[in-house]
């Protein structure tokens, strides 16, 4: 099974789409992009990754 990616500006459909995908072919899994920062939030805190609402990495990361 390959992997998909759905990249959008916000208001997009990126997460109707995704569950839409997820509707007709369950074997593919929906993980936002929320529960990514949340894990790298808690995995690499000195990041301060969910610093000012997720913004913690701005000045440190290209």
């Amino acid at each position: 099974m390959k992997n998909l990616v759905i990249l959008g500006a916000s208001r997009a459909g990126k997460t109707t789409l995704s569950y839409e995908i997820n509707r007709i072919y369950p074997q593919y899994h929906v993980i936002s992009g929320d529960s990514i920062r949340d894990a790298f939030a808690e995995a690499l805190p000195q990041n301060e990754i969910n610093a000012s609402n997720g913004k913690g990495m701005r000045g440190r990361f290209s």
